[in-house]
């Protein structure tokens, strides 16, 4: 920390990387979940696994609505 000049609080990880391990978000994914909270299609692992041909034919099996619509989530709660 000294060398980097850091002029925070830091911390690092151990040797076995258990805080990486436990919060990390890998492998990321594409998830299309419908309006029943069902998943309707998920990617391979990302970035090399991000086909968009197949999400777009994901969207285009969803029953007939605008594709704003198809795409969107359903709000979180407040």
């Amino acid at each position: 920390m000294r060398k980097l000049g850091i002029k925070f609080p830091a911390v690092l990880d151990g040797f076995e990387n258990s805080t990486e391990k436990a919060y990390t978000g890998w492998p990321e994914r594409i998830y299309l979940i419908d309006q029943h909270n069902r998943v309707l299609y998920k990617s391979k692992p990302g970035p090399f696994g991000f086909k968009p041909p197949e999400l777009e034919q994901a969207l285009k099996q969803l029953p007939n609505t605008d594709s704003f619509e198809r795409a969107r989530l359903p709000a979180a709660p407040q």
